[in-house]
C-alpha cells in the first residue's frame, strides 16, 4: 500500500526508517532480552500477564509494552520481521520492558515534550526535500509501523528514558588508560617463539596396559562408565510386499507375533543388543530414522508396523529394552582400555617436559641453541612459530592466548613456565617481538577508549537488567 501512496522513493526512505529509527534507541540494552533468553523460549506463556513485584501486570500495560516491542523488532528487522517473529521470546522481552519502565518511575526519570518533539523532528526517514513533513511522519507511522502518532510518540518517550536509564546506570563504568594500552596490546601486539612440545600422542606407542592395569583403573573409575540404553529386536523379512495388507488387518486385530511367523512359514532372527544413535543404523536390517523413532517410542514386547528399509519390508517386534546404568568391566573393556591410554600417555607427556624444564633451570640455559639442545637430549620437538597476535590459531598447537600470555610476561631469553594446552605441554622462548608502536597507540586510543567503553557499559547495564529481573521475581500466570 504504501508504494502506491509514495511511489519508488518509498522504498529507500523506509530502509534510511529502520536504520535511523533502529538508531533513536540504544541497540544493546533494548535487545539484551532476544539475544540472553533466547534459550528460555521454552518458559513463554500463552494470553499470560503474570505477575511483578509481587503485583499483577495489567493488561493495558502488557499490551502497550507488547506493542512497543513489535515495533523496535520492525524496525530493526523490516520485512524480515513477519517472518522471524515467531522465534523471538516476546513474552520475556515484554516483561524486562516493564522491568526497566517501572525502574525509571522509581528513579522519576522525565523526558520533556521538546526532548520527545525533538527526537522525532530530527530523524531524516520523515523529510521532504530537506525538511521535516509532518503529512510524511504520519504516514509513515500510520501505514508503515501500524499505529497512532500518539502511541509512536509515547513509545519514542520511553526510548528515550530508557537511554537516560542506560547513562545513569553506567555513568560511574570508565576505562583507563592502562586498560587501554593492555587492550591495545591484546589486539596489536604479535610475537613468534621457539617451542619445546611432549604432545601425549607420541607415547601412546609405548603404551600396552596389561590386564591388572585396566581393572584397577576400572574400579578406580566406576562411576564413570555408563552404558546407554540398549534394545534387542526380532525381525523377520517379508518375501514381497503383497502380505503388508493382510499383516496389517492382522496387526489391528492384535494376532500375535508368533501367529504371523506360523502362518507365514517365516523364521524370526534376534539382533544383538545394540543402542541408537545419530546415525540411526539398526543391526541387520539397516539405515532407518522411522524405526529407529519407533523403537525409542515404543515398549518390549511391542510388534511394530511394517516397515521398508532399502527397499526390504520388516515385520520387527521389541523384545527386550534395557536401560542406561553402571557398566560391568567386560562391557566397558575397550572403552577403559581407550580412557586409561589418553590419561596415561598425558601423564607421561607431562613428566617428560617437566623432566626438561628442570634441566634447562639446573643448566641456566638462556639461549636458544641450548634450549634446542636440551628439547633433544629428552627426545622432545622443538618448533618455530609465525608471528602470531592474541585470538589466532598457531598450526600444530591450538589456540595462541596461552602463548601470547606467557610471552607477553617473558624477557628475551628466558624460558617460560610448563604451558599445558588441550593438544600437550609446551615451553616456549620469544623469538621476535615487534616494538610497541605508542605512536599509533596514541593516535587510536580514543577511538578504542570508546569503543571498550560502549562494551563495558552494555555488559555493565545488561547484568543490572539481570539484577532487576530477580528484584522483581517475575512470575507468569
Amino acid at each position: 500500500m504504501l508504494k502506491k501512496i509514495h511511489g519508488k522513493d518509498w522504498q529507500k526512505r523506509k530502509k534510511r526508517l529502520i536504520i535511523i529509527m533502529a538508531a533513536l534507541i540504544l541497540p544493546g540494552f533494548l535487545f539484551f532480552g532476544i539475544y540472553s533468553s533466547f534459550r528460555s523460549l521454552s518458559r513463554q506463556t500463552e494470553n499470560a500477564y503474570g505477575w511483578l513485584f509481587g503485583k499483577p501486570i495489567k493488561e493495558e500495560d502488557y499490551v502497550a509494552a507488547a506493542k512497543a516491542i513489535d515495533i523496535q523488532l520492525k524496525v530493526s528487522l523490516g520485512e524480515a520481521f513477519y517472518q522471524l517473529q515467531k522465534f523471538f521470546p516476546r513474552d520475556e522481552l515484554v516483561r524486562q520492558r516493564l522491568v526497566m519502565l517501572n525502574e525509571i518511575k522509581k528513579r522519576k526519570i522525565r523526558v520533556s515534550d521538546k526532548e520527545v518533539i525533538d527526537q522525532i523532528q530530527k530523524d531524516p526517514s520523515f523529510y521532504r526535500k530537506g525538511v521535516f513533513d509532518k503529512e510524511l511522519y504520519e504516514q509513515i507511522i500510520r501505514y508503515g509501523l501500524g499505529i497512532s502518532a500518539r502511541n509512536y510518540e509515547e513509545i519514542t518517550r520511553q526510548n528515550l528514558a530508557i537511554r537516560k536509564l542506560f547513562e545513569e546506570v553506567t555513568k560511574s563504568v570508565l576505562v583507563s588508560d592502562e586498560d587501554l594500552k593492555e587492550i591495545y596490546q591484546k589486539e596489536n601486539q604479535q610475537f613468534s617463539v621457539t617451542y619445546i612440545a611432549a604432545i601425549p600422542e607420541s607415547f601412546i606407542n609405548s603404551l600396552e596396559p596389561t590386564e591388572e592395569q585396566l581393572r584397577q583403573y576400572f574400579e578406580e573409575h566406576a562411576g564413570e562408565f555408563q552404558t546407554k540404553e540398549r534394545f534387542v529386536l526380532e525381525y523377520v523379512k517379508l518375501e514381497n510386499k503383497d502380505q503388508i495388507p493382510d499383516l496389517t488387518q492382522r496387526l489391528s486385530n492384535k494376532q500375535t507375533f508368533e501367529k504371523i511367523c506360523q502362518d507365514y512359514n517365516l523364521t524370526a532372527m534376534t539382533t544383538e543388543p545394540f543402542s541408537l544413535n545419530e546415525s540411526n543404523i539398526i543391526p541387520s536390517i539397516g539405515l532407518s530414522k522411522e524405526l529407529s523413532d519407533m523403537i525409542k517410542q515404543s515398549n518390549p514386547k511391542t510388534v511394530l508396523p511394517v516397515v521398508e528399509v532399502d527397499k526390504k519390508f520388516y515385520l520387527v517386534r521389541i523384545k527386550d529394552r534395557y536401560p542406561p546404568g553402571l557398566a560391568n568391566f567386560e562391557t566397558a573393556r575397550e572403552e577403559v582400555k581407550t580412557k586409561f591410554i589418553k590419561e596415561k600417555s598425558r601423564q607421561l607427556a607431562k613428566e617428560k617436559i617437566e623432566a626438561c624444564a628442570a634441566k634447562l633451570k639446573e643448566k641456566n640455559v638462556s639461549n636458544r641453541e641450548d634450549f634446542i639442545n636440551v628439547a633433544k637430549e629428552f627426545g622432545l620437538k622443538t618448533q618455530n612459530t609465525s608471528l602470531f597476535g592474541y585470538n589466532s590459531y598457531i598450526e600444530g598447537v591450538g589456540l595462541s592466548n596461552a602463548f601470547f600470555n606467557e610471552a607477553s610476561s617473558l624477557k628475551d631469553n628466558q624460558i617460560s613456565q610448563v604451558i599445558e594446552m588441550p593438544s600437550g605441554f609446551y615451553l616456549i622462548m620469544v623469538k621476535e617481538r615487534p616494538v610497541f608502536d605508542q605512536q599509533k597507540f596514541t593516535q587510536e586510543k580514543e577511538q578504542l577508549r570508546q569503543k571498550v567503553l560502549t562494551e563495558r557499559k552494555q555488559e555493565y547495564f545488561d547484568n543490572f537488567i539481570k539484577d532487576l529481573m530477580k528484584k522483581a521475581e517475575v512470575k507468569n500466570k
